[in-house]
Parts: structure tokens; sequence; C-alpha cells
């Protein structure tokens, strides 16, 4: 039985320490005001105390599997019971989780659901969103990088969400040339144009390392020479800044070769991609709340440490979950 992820991250959360101030792209988005804000924060204060319990039975749930799977001959009755009492348990979470998010969408007025229902479009697009940002087609604000789907190059630095190997020709996903409309002329400028980018920026990675390599040596020296060190320093920045210079000229590039039938489309996608922070938040915090054929992504992912199940097969199963958890306190007025 795979234990549902989200209902994993969310049980477990009081324990984690994950909390923070209700966030100001959620509130700017739907136009919340402080009362509004005031009324959810506390909603999901409740809801997660009231989680607590279910999230300490959950963890000696799972140590029970761990220490009954160690045994000669394994019980399989008492680790299907162990597991269908998880079961049991993510039954009832979810219940109370979707009249928490009944409640919580009551806080809301008729203008502020429409408000929603836009994040819940963003969402949609999504996946694409992403492989256009891949390519400089849009800019995909950092805060929004959820999942590692690709390797994302973000203003200046190289996203740490992924890598992609040298010489590496990425083609553009159907997805994205269906949206937009894209001819085979034009897929071709766009494939070029990241190639090259890509190519460069592999070299100018490869020569920050290098210097970060410098660096190291140079701090573990005894005696440490500021002027090598600053030297090293402002070369790692103006690499970044080459880097970002390039990137915003692919941008331009690749943009520059969709005709104007095709602009109202890549307008969408920016839209789309400005309201992801929001629509990440708003899923953290029970705002918004996805139908069932639009993946649930939550604003970053984090490995548990759970017990070990035949090796590290439950860590398999389980694989990462979501790790934010909705805010617990309101902005400072």
């Amino acid at each position: 039985m795979i234990v549902n992820r989200v209902f994993l991250a969310c049980v477990l959360s009081a324990a984690t320490g994950l909390a923070g101030v209700f966030p100001a792209s959620l509130i700017d988005s739907l136009k919340l005001t402080p009362v509004q804000v005031q009324s959810i924060v506390d909603l999901n204060n409740a809801f997660t105390a009231a989680q607590a319990p279910a999230g300490k039975q959950v963890t000696d749930l799972q140590a029970a599997i761990a220490d009954l799977v160690k045994q000669t001959p394994r019980d399989a009755v008492a680790i299907g019971s162990a597991y269908a009492r998880i079961e049991m348990l993510r039954r009832a979470f979810t219940a109370q989780k979707a009249k928490l998010q009944a409640d919580i969408a009551a806080v809301l007025t008729a203008d502020q659901a429409k408000l929603v229902n836009g994040l819940v479009d963003a969402a949609r697009l999504r996946e694409i969103v992403f492989d256009a940002d891949v390519f400089g087609l849009v800019d995909v604000p950092a805060s929004a990088i959820t999942v590692p789907t690709g390797a994302y190059r973000i203003g200046n630095f190289v996203s740490t969400i992924g890598y992609q190997s040298p010489n590496f020709v990425r083609p553009v996903d159907i997805a994205l040339v269906n949206y937009l409309q894209l001819t085979e002329a034009q897929i071709a400028v766009i494939e070029n144009a990241y190639a090259t980018y890509s190519a460069y920026a592999d070299r100018q990675d490869l020569r920050i390392q290098e210097l970060r390599n410098d660096i190291t040596a140079l701090t573990a020296a005894p005696d440490l020479d500021a002027a090598k060190l600053g030297a090293e320093y402002v070369a790692i920045a103006e690499i970044q800044d080459d880097e970002s210079a390039q990137a915003k000229q692919l941008a331009t590039t690749v943009r520059g070769v969709l005709t104007p039938d095709q602009q109202p489309r890549l307008l969408t996608l920016d839209d789309a991609a400005a309201r992801l922070p929001a629509l990440a938040d708003g899923i953290c915090n029970n705002v918004v709340v996805l139908p069932a054929d639009v993946p649930d992504v939550a604003s970053g992912y984090y490995w548990f440490n759970v017990p070990a199940f035949a090796g590290n097969f439950a860590s398999f199963l389980l694989g990462p979950v979501p790790s934010c958890a909705p805010a617990t306190d309101v902005p400072a007025s």
C-alpha cells in the first residue's frame, strides 16, 4: 500500500518546524483583507493542531512496520494491519481537510473565488510554462520552481533543480509546440538558440566551479590573501552578470520568432508564470484546491527519514513529499 504523500506531509508537519508568516504573494493576488488572512491562519492552525496525534500514530506505525519486516518469519497479517491503520488515518485526514478547505473558501468573497479560479487556470498551464521557461520564452519566478522537472536557469545563476550534460540538445516539448502552434522553422530556431546558450552556460558553470575550488584552497591556507580572495569572488560575479545578459539575449531571440497571432498565447503563459508563486502559496495554505485532473504539487520537496523497509523500500515507496506547511502567523501591521 502506497501511503498518500500529501497526507504524510501534512500530518507530520507539526513535528518538522515548518512555519512562517502568511505569504504576501497570496494576499496581493487575491486582495485579501487582514481579517480574512487572520481567519485563514486560525483555521489552518486549528487543523494542524488537530492532526498532531495522527502524525504521531503514523510515525509509530512506520516504526512498527520496520520492526515487523526484520522479524523471521514475517507476520503478513500484522504488517497489513499496520498499513490498514495508516490508510484509515489517511481517509479521516482527507475528510477533515476537505472540510477545512470548504471553511476557508467560505472566508472569500465571490470576486476572490474568481481570482482563485485564475490560479487554478495557471496550474493547468504549469508544465507548459516550465518548458517555455527552459527555452527563455517566459521567465518563471525562482520561488515558483516546485519540482525537479528539468534544468531551469533563473536570473543570473544555474538552478540546482537539475543539470543537463554538456552538448545536450533539448527538444521543445510537444505540449508547448501545440499550445503556441509553433512551425518547424520556429522550433529549429528556438532549439538552436537554446543549444548555443546551454553550451555557453555549461562552460561558464565549469569556470565558476574552478573558481570555487580556488576559493576553497585560499580559505584553507594559514595566511588568508584578501586580494586574491576578492579577485576570485569578483570573477564569479562577472561570469554571473554575463550569464544573465546572455539569458536575456536568448529570451529576445526566441520570443522574436513568434508571430503576432502567437503573441496572445505567449502573454497567457507570461501571466501564468507570474501567478505560480501565489498558486504554490495558495495550495500550501489550503486556499487553492486543484481539480483531480491537475497535479497537486506544493511548493518544495524534502525527504522524510522514514524507517527502513527491506532496505530503503519504504523511502522508495513514499518518495519525496511536499514540504510546504500553512503559515502560522499573520504579517506585521
